[in-house]
């Protein structure tokens, strides 16, 4: 019954906020060290020198005329020769499995990545036209020293050469231990510093979809019931919030 009402109140909220929710169109991304930026005109991107205002090369602003570049993030190497283009806040199908990750190198498509070969589809975040898949913030990731960084929304690390789209490691998050739950579900306030959170969905660790997980939280108090979270807790004690909403974490949708 609970899962009804949440699903009903997701879409009236997110049709109530429909021009929140619409694509991003965006022509310019600038380098870190802010000496290259990118220029968007006729679907065609140019990758520009600051400082000369000198043109280096071009690239096209679509694959198989479906995939724009303007609605996603482009990330700028400090050397100008590597642009990634990020798939952050897609407007594709996420049940097809699209392509959402794209190196290019000095204007030539070198290695791209599809959905399913970077997280699992469960734990995505859906609305009415877009889902998420990554961490999103101005430092959730970027090129260093040619080599992107990046995180998914189950908290796993990624490390790419920025310069052939090759990987070069993954691995879990450092908060993620072996003693550690990464969970979804409803959490209740018990008084005091006294919670609990019935697990809908399992991201990491030894529980169970069902479960009843107990934990102290100091910084963070919840009044009463009925809050939807992602939490991660470590032997009773809440480690960290993470604020996703993983409204098809049962794959529901997915399938």
């Amino acid at each position: 019954m609970r899962r009804a009402v949440c699903i009903i109140a997701f879409l009236f909220l997110a049709s109530a906020v429909t021009r929140a929710d619409e694509y991003r169109l965006r022509k310019l991304f600038t380098s870190a060290n802010g000496r290259f930026e990118t220029h968007l005109k006729d679907h065609k991107w140019s990758l520009v020198e600051k400082p000369l205002g000198r043109e280096l090369y071009r690239f096209s602003d679509y694959r198989d005329r479906a995939i724009w570049f303007h609605t996603m993030t482009l990330v700028v190497s400090d050397d100008g020769k590597d642009v990634v283009a990020v798939d952050d806040y897609s407007g594709q199908d996420f049940r097809k499995n699209p392509e959402v990750l794209f190196f290019f190198r000095e204007g030539k498509i070198v290695k791209t990545y599809r959905l399913l070969d970077l997280t699992n589809p469960n734990f995505l975040q859906v609305s009415v036209s877009h889902f998420r898949w990554m961490a999103y913030g101005v430092n959730d990731f970027g090129i260093k020293d040619s080599e992107f960084s990046m995180s998914t929304l189950d908290l796993y690390d990624y490390l790419f050469d920025s310069t052939t789209g090759a990987l070069i490691a993954k691995q879990k998050a450092k908060l993620l231990s072996e003693t550690a739950v990464y969970v979804y579900g409803e959490v209740s306030g018990l008084g005091g510093t006294r919670h609990k959170i019935v697990v809908d969905c399992v991201i990491h660790g030894n529980a169970r979809e069902g479960d009843t997980i107990f934990f102290d939280s100091k910084n963070r108090r919840w009044e009463g019931s009925g809050f939807d979270e992602s939490l991660i807790i470590d032997r009773g004690q809440l480690l960290s919030v993470k604020g996703f909403l993983f409204n098809v974490c049962h794959g529901e949708t997915w399938r």
